[in-house]
């Protein structure tokens, strides 16, 4: 099998050749091992070293069948140099997959010419399971984070002196974030037992908050923090500083969305009304940057090339979808004079979409809406996708709704909830 892939690889490097006969990069694989067991929601440490004469631009991982055929999510980091160590987490996220032979693949690119490698894993099918909700609530100088298993009642575990901006939630390695604003910092927590890991300093007074911003991306597997200064930061996987950069000057981050290897950044400048979603590359080069009417809610990856863009218009909830090779923007559907509250993605082109008039299901594929719950009350959606089930946050009030718009539960926390969080076994 050995020898197949390396002949396999051979073929691939020379058939990229250019005109000037420079080999593709070469990549040597150490991690991990060749037949090793992975399972179908798992977190794989991947390593190799990559050679190229000419130096490399970026590193790729994806997991393909036994076929060498792609499945589920590519994901692409920046390199440089002649030679490369390169290391990761990589994410399989993939629970309804059957057990059998797959491969690991690795690609560097010169800018022209790409470079393969396989190493053949043996998948081992394990199903996804929601261990606990977690709900975080906030006044203005105390954030509470509450925890239950299915049918259980909610227990306070977390207790924080913070105005919190946001808050994430890392299910695979265990890491609870929350940042404050005008009060608290930046802080992580293993969620074993809720024992701090590590801080920022907030620098936060008395109306000028510091945090602005906090989520965190499985895409990424990122932490991603927006900052007054204003500066992008993100942590990864494991709470240590990843990146950061920072963002347009005299203008305010509100909300970012981490989607095919760019940050999409909502930014309002000072003092004026008008909206900009700003286009990141992961090093921090601004892209481009789209003038929007209203803020975007959500942004969603339809393919390698482009992605789904929500956006509060004041003529009603709008979608678009963007190119960010071509930058072109096409607008595909618009509920008329409804606002826009937020979105959650139940699959690729199907959505949850919350307006001041209802809970709505859209199928971008059929071009179907279906209403799931009329005048559904609600400050914030969230989904979970074991039970397909929608999570609607009002104050304090969290309902259950399935999807076909029957109540399951509703609980009243004591203080307004900010944050819905989803906890599963790997």
């Amino acid at each position: 099998m050995l020898s197949f892939l390396w002949g396999a690889g051979a073929m691939l490097f020379f058939s990229c050749a250019d005109d000037d006969d420079l080999p593709s990069p070469r990549i040597f694989f150490e991690a991990p091992s060749e037949n090793a067991i992975v399972f179908s929601v798992d977190t794989v440490p991947v390593q190799a070293r990559v050679t190229h004469g000419r130096g490399i631009e970026s590193v790729s991982v994806e997991l393909t069948d036994a076929d060498f055929n792609p499945v589920g999510n590519k994901r692409t980091y920046p390199a440089s140099g002649a030679e490369f160590n390169f290391s990761t987490f990589f994410i399989i996220d993939d629970p309804l997959r059957s057990s059998g032979i797959h491969y690991i693949a690795v690609r560097a690119s010169d800018g022209s010419k790409t470079g393969s490698a396989y190493r053949r894993v043996q998948l081992s099918a394990i199903p996804r399971v929601l261990q606990r909700i977690m709900v975080g609530t906030r006044t203005l100088n105390n954030a509470r984070f509450y925890v239950s298993g299915e049918g259980e009642t909610p227990v306070e575990r977390l207790s924080l002196p913070m105005d919190c901006r946001g808050a994430g939630l890392n299910y695979r390695q265990n890491i609870l974030a929350a940042a404050g604003g005008e009060i608290g910092d930046l802080e992580f927590y293993e969620t074993a037992n809720f024992t701090k890991l590590s801080s920022v300093p907030g620098l936060g007074t008395a109306s000028l908050p510091f945090f602005l911003g906090l989520s965190y991306s499985r895409e990424f597997e990122e932490f991603i923090v927006l900052q007054r200064d204003p500066r992008l930061r993100a942590f990864d996987q494991r709470a240590q500083p990843a990146t950061g950069f920072p963002l347009k000057q005299n203008h305010l981050p509100s909300a970012v969305f981490a989607v095919n290897d760019r940050y999409y950044v909502n930014e309002s400048p000072i003092a004026q009304p008008n909206q900009i979603l700003s286009v990141y590359a992961r090093p921090g080069l601004l892209m481009s940057s789209l003038e929007t009417v209203g803020p975007v809610k959500g942004g969603f990856r339809r393919n390698d090339f482009e992605v789904f863009l929500w956006e509060n218009h004041p003529n009603g909830a709008k979608l678009r979808i963007m190119n960010s090779e071509s930058q072109f923007i096409s607008d595909v559907f618009q509920r008329d004079a409804e606002t826009l509250i937020d979105v959650a993605e139940m699959d690729n082109g199907i959505f949850g979409f919350l307006t001041d008039q209802a809970l709505y299901r859209y199928n971008y594929n059929t071009g179907g809406t279906a209403v799931v719950l009329p005048e559904a009350p609600g400050d914030a959606l969230y989904y979970e996708a074991l039970s397909q089930t929608f999570f609607l946050s009002s104050g304090a009030s969290l309902l259950r709704v399935n999807q076909g718009g029957n109540v399951i539960s509703q609980e009243t926390y004591p203080n307004p909830i900010f944050w819905v969080g989803f906890d599963y076994n790997r």
